[in-house]
């Protein structure tokens, strides 16, 4: 079995199920609209998406730092969208250094499901951050 080293960088659409419930069709394009989005940022920072699953993506990069970076810049991008009727698509991100397994074109995350698990957690903790941190200016 073929194993390496990588950062693994997991998105998903805060509020996906209710949006769904309210209007799947309109949810559908706009979801569709994001993940281009993040293929393009993934690629743009020499990263691979690997799998998706509805609203979410997983991607592998080499880099930590690129991973941060494009998980930044996807948010900073959803924030920044045009105004229009609906409230821009917000994401949390789940980012973690791996062994991982090969398999094809795939890779196996072990902890994948505690990953995304911590999802949440990790919105918290950067809210913390921010209230003992607060940006300059």
């Amino acid at each position: 079995m073929k194993r390496r080293i990588a950062a693994i960088m997991i998105g998903d659409v805060v509020g996906y199920s209710s949006m769904m419930e309210a209007s799947e069709e309109l949810t559908a394009e706009r979801v569709g609209m994001c993940q281009s989005l993040i293929s393009e940022k993934v690629e743009l920072l020499d990263g691979r998406i690997f799998n998706t699953m509805g609203d979410a993506a997983l991607a592998e990069f080499q880099s930590a730092i690129n991973a941060v970076r494009c998980a930044v810049e996807i948010r900073s991008a959803l924030a920044g969208a045009a105004a229009s009727e609906h409230e821009p698509l917000k994401m949390r991100f789940g980012l973690n250094l791996a062994d991982v397994i090969v398999h094809g074109n795939d890779l196996v995350v072990p902890d994948l499901h505690g990953l995304r698990r911590d999802l949440p957690r990790c919105r918290r903790a950067r809210a913390h951050h921010r209230a003992v941190a607060p940006q300059a200016g």
